[in-house]
């Protein structure tokens, strides 16, 4: 927390042309407490003609994706910000494939179930570029709103590590809300799904 008021300290000090006084308070507040995250309600729900998704990436990053299109059981997604960040998901809402993140990733094979199970996914990461092996053990449970809750244990070999990813379907078998960790140099993303059935 202290080395990031420094930098904004000194990168305000430093390069005065460049920053002007006010913009401090806007660029201190993203740093210390985030980006605000996009507000989803019932007027915005309403206004839109597709199905939408929300996704926070760690602190730094919020986005309003819409369904573009549906091909062979997979989701394409996409922001209407400069950025135009695409995510390609399958039916439960687990990440596939990204473009125009800060690093990105492509599943080379979608083996992902709603069963207990264990499986290997070969991951292409983007930025920086490494082809790697993961091991993972997806395991169901119910919600008390009789959701299905899928955890799917991720070990990476190569880059030795882990982390746990979350899924919640709903009744129609379609993602309400996920938390997946993608890339090493990415925070958590959570997404969370408006479907218009």
């Amino acid at each position: 927390m202290i080395n990031k008021i420094l930098i904004i300290f000194l990168a305000t000090f430093s390069s005065c042309s460049l920053i002007e006084y006010d913009d401090i308070v806007p660029i201190t507040r993203q740093v210390l407490f985030g980006t605000e995250e996009v507000e989803i309600d019932q007027d915005l729900l309403a206004s839109q003609g597709a199905s939408i998704a929300r996704i926070n990436i760690g602190r730094s990053e919020s986005y309003l994706l819409t369904l573009q299109r549906i091909n062979a059981g997979y989701y394409y997604w996409r922001s209407s910000s400069l950025e135009g960040v695409t995510i390609i998901t399958n039916r439960f809402g687990k990440i596939l494939s990204t473009h125009n993140l800060k690093s990105n990733i492509s599943v080379i094979k979608d083996n992902f179930s709603i069963t207990d199970k264990s499986t290997l996914y070969n991951v292409m990461l983007l930025d920086p570029t490494a082809f790697i092996e993961q091991e993972a053990l997806i395991t169901s449970s119910y919600s008390s709103d009789n959701n299905l809750i899928l955890k799917e244990l991720i070990y990476n070999k190569v880059i030795k590590s882990s982390w746990e990813n979350v899924y919640i379907i709903d009744n129609n078998n379609l993602p309400i809300k996920t938390t997946q960790k993608i890339h090493p140099n990415l925070g958590k993303i959570e997404m969370d799904f408006f479907f218009k059935l």
